[in-house]
This record gives C-alpha cells, sequence and structure tokens, in this order.
C-alpha cells in the first residue's frame, strides 16, 4: 500500500520566451522533462509559434506558475551555456521600453544574423529511434517513410506530403516518441572557419644533420625537386623552430609552394596536416604600453568635476572642442571602471573613426578591447559575441 507521504509532486516548469518577431510581451512555453535541467535563462530554445512556423526565442525567465491556457511544449534547447547575459536581457527591456518597440525587435536587432533560425527548420529521423513503428498513426508512418528516403524534410515538404497545413502537432507527437528529431545543426548559418596547419614529422624536427641529409635526397632527384623547394620553404617560415607548425595557405601563398608538393611530402611522412579551427578577427597589438597620461589642467579639472557629479548623477555631458584632450579623460574613467571589474560601452558615430580610436586604446587595454560594428561580416559577428568578456 502507499502512503501520501511516498507520493510527491513534481511542479511543472515554464518558461517565458522572447521571440524575433514585432509582437507584444513574452510567450509561456512548457519545459518538458528532459529539457528541464538544460534551460538557463539567455539560452535560445526552438519553439513553435503561430500554425507551423518554428523560432528562435531567448529564455527571459524560469518558473512554476501554471498558466490559465494550454502551452505549447519547446521543441528543442539550442544552447549548453547562455547566448544571451541577465545584463543584456535587462538593457533590451530597458530599450523596448524607451524606445516604444517591442522586446523581439530589440532581440532581432541586437543578436548578429549567424546566431539566428535559417528559415527553414529541419526535421530529421532520431538518433535513439528503434525502428519500431507498430504506435505510430498513418501520417505518422508517412513522415517516416518519407524521411528514410530523404534523409531530413522541411516543415513546409511535410505539409505537401500530407496535403495539410498543420503539422506541428503531428511532428510534436513523433519527437514525443523518440522517432524524429528538429535538426539544430541544420539551424545554424554560422559556420567555423577551419584551416590546414603543417607540421614536420620526427625525427626531421629534432635533428638539423637528418633534416639536412633530407634536403639533399630529394635534391639529388629532378622528380622531388620541387618538394625539396617546399621542404626549404617550411625550414625558412620555422625560423629555427622545426616543431612549429605552419599554415599550409602560407606555406603555399609565400614560396609560391604547388599543392601536389605538400600533397607528396604529407604521403611520405615527412610532413603531418592537421586541421583546426581558427578566429576570423584579427588579433589586436599587445607589444606596446603607453606612459602614463600627462594631464593638462583643464583635464585634471574635468576629471575631479566629473568624480564628483557621478556620484550623484548617472549621465554627464563632456563638451570640448576637437583636440581638446576628451579621449585622455575618457581613458581615466574607462580604467577606473576596469579596475572595478565593470565593463565599459565606447559609442562612435561613424564606422570610419573605428580605427585610430582603437589604436588609441589599445595603448592602454591590449587585448581586453573588442570591435563589433556593421561591416563585420555574419559569421565574424559571431565570434566577436561569443568572446565577450
Amino acid at each position: 500500500m502507499f502512503q501520501e507521504s511516498d507520493i510527491k509532486l513534481v511542479p511543472l516548469q515554464y518558461v517565458e520566451v522572447v521571440i524575433p518577431l514585432a509582437v507584444p510581451g513574452t510567450f509561456t512555453y512548457l519545459v518538458p522533462d528532459e529539457f528541464c535541467k538544460m534551460v538557463t535563462i539567455g539560452c535560445r530554445v526552438s519553439v513553435q509559434f503561430g500554425k507551423n512556423k518554428i523560432y528562435a526565442g531567448i529564455v527571459l525567465k524560469i518558473h512554476n506558475h501554471i498558466p490559465e491556457y494550454r502551452t505549447k511544449p519547446i521543441l528543442a534547447v539550442l544552447d549548453e551555456f547562455p547566448m544571451v547575459y541577465p545584463q543584456q536581457l535587462g538593457f533590451w527591456e530597458w530599450m523596448s521600453q524607451y524606445y516604444a518597440c517591442y522586446l523581439g525587435e530589440v532581440m532581432n536587432a541586437a543578436l548578429p544574423i549567424g546566431l539566428k533560425l535559417s528559415s527553414e527548420t529541419k526535421v530529421i529521423v532520431n538518433e535513439f529511434f528503434d525502428g519500431d513503428i507498430s504506435l505510430l498513426t498513418s501520417k505518422e508512418l508517412a513522415i517516416t517513410d518519407a524521411l528514410s528516403q530523404y534523409g531530413e524534410l522541411t516543415i513546409q515538404q511535410i505539409s505537401k506530403i500530407l496535403n495539410q497545413q498543420k503539422v506541428i502537432h503531428i511532428i510534436r507527437g513523433l519527437i514525443d516518441k523518440k522517432v524524429v528529431a528538429i535538426s539544430e545543426e541544420m539551424e545554424y548559418r554560422y559556420r567555423p572557419k577551419v584551416e590546414e596547419f603543417i607540421t614536420i614529422s620526427e625525427p626531421y624536427c629534432l635533428s638539423e644533420l637528418q633534416l639536412s641529409e633530407l634536403l639533399d635526397q630529394l635534391n639529388e632527384k629532378k622528380q622531388t625537386y620541387k618538394q625539396m623547394l617546399t621542404l626549404m620553404g617550411f625550414v625558412k617560415l620555422c625560423n629555427g623552430d622545426y616543431g612549429k607548425e605552419i599554415l599550409k595557405s602560407e606555406l603555399l601563398k609565400e614560396f609560391e609552394c604547388s599543392p601536389s608538393s605538400v600533397a607528396s611530402l604529407i604521403r611520405k611522412n615527412i610532413f603531418v596536416s592537421t586541421r583546426k579551427q581558427v578566429s576570423r578577427l584579427k588579433q589586436l597589438h599587445t607589444d606596446f604600453v603607453s606612459e602614463e597620461v600627462v594631464y593638462s589642467a583643464p583635464q585634471i579639472k574635468a576629471v575631479h568635476e566629473m568624480s564628483k557629479a557621478f556620484s550623484s548623477k548617472d549621465t554627464i555631458l563632456l563638451h570640448g572642442v576637437t583636440g581638446s584632450g576628451k579621449t585622455e579623460i575618457y581613458i581615466h574613467f574607462i580604467k577606473a571602471a576596469v579596475d572595478r571589474g565593470e565593463q565599459v560601452l565606447y559609442l562612435l558615430p561613424e564606422i570610419a573613426l573605428t580605427g585610430q580610436i582603437v589604436e588609441r586604446l589599445q595603448c592602454y587595454f591590449g587585448n581586453q578591447v573588442g570591435v563589433y560594428h556593421s561591416k563585420f561580416n555574419e559569421f565574424e559577428q559571431v565570434e566577436i559575441w561569443e568572446c565577450r568578456a
């Protein structure tokens, strides 16, 4: 016999989701049990919105308050870690109120395009599907048969197969039965940049004598002469560090080596090729540090008055003509904020000014300076977004 004390009711979990559309408010979705430990505030979730549209929304809140209406479940959790920080979500809400626009519009403008779902969501066979179709309906069987033939289907394709508009509830049933899954990989526009690196294998990277003998051997035959030149180019790029990794593209460009020569050296186990994900972003200079700023009397007065004003005000207007030394004053307060563990957003009126300002800021803050503007392509914007401190 079960005792009443043996029964434990687990509260249902719900999330408030921001949809990247010009619609008011947030939308409540049920979190299925398998996603409860994965959902965090600021992560993206795949949700059905409308009859047959699927969007990537941002989780704004997590709660256990049961709504008075029937809620749809989230379809998938797209991020292992939050994509948007709580401070950013708070900033989005402030912008929505201040500029009298919808929160979804702010989200749509704020997120890089590479972090948004592609226009058509893909449905694929669940990797854990055991092949048991005995409990499937005729429409579910039709979708499963089509997937076995094509591998993946869009929502629109499934609608055509079943000859009906409303298909999300059928797909949801297949997801619950562990037959299909939403193809998250297909939903991302972003693709990491991968480069091929070349290293020289042992024992040649450890012994200059054996490396020299190898060069002589390659030079003796006409058919391996180009391979010898390629190996010489690699040695020059290494600059004495023979264990160094060299970009294949750099080797081909610098010494006009042929790809076939590199491939031949790889087949002979002289070169070792590895492919690695690399950043699209240019590294900032960190090999210089400026001297301490020597402030003029007007600058000292401005710093003193601003410090006093910040004790009672959040916003201050610093007025000065071009060349009057405003940037040095900004740097003073930026450094104070960074020393407190805070972040600073430095806004410029146009992209053309970015170069000269960034160079000056690098003198004081090095790689702590991050640059973000619309001239970066969509993949660069994603990498900048993901390397936020």
